[in-house]
């Protein structure tokens, strides 16, 4: 992910290859799908927006004060366990090679 990052930026240093970005990096891998391009792909817009939607679900009013800052805060623990979840229930990913067969054939139901 370095090297792409590299290209489209023209240059590369040590604070834009963060934990943080390698976690989110893996999350929408192996949650989207290693296998295909558009897995990666949907993965990683989906787990680039997840840490603003559960900002934005912290400011909820009403909310237990220990739940919004954990919902601003615990980005990490929260792809830790889909990582852990993802892996044992979707070891593919959830975008497979044999799924876009099925879409690109026009049998959506099983979908």
């Amino acid at each position: 992910m370095g090297a792409v990052s590299a290209h489209f930026l023209n240059t590369w240093n040590a604070r834009q290859g963060s934990f943080d970005a390698g976690i989110i990096y893996l999350t929408s891998v192996l949650i989207g799908g290693s296998r295909t391009f558009v897995g990666s792909v949907l993965g990683g817009m989906v787990f680039t927006a997840l840490p603003e939607v559960l900002r934005g679900m912290a400011t909820i009013q009403g909310l237990p004060l220990w739940l919004a800052q954990f919902l601003r805060d615990g980005r990490l623990i929260i792809f830790g366990l889909l990582i852990v979840v993802g892996t044992i229930f979707f070891p593919q990913g959830l975008v497979t090679p044999e799924l876009l067969k099925k879409w690109k054939k026009g049998d959506r139901t099983s979908v």
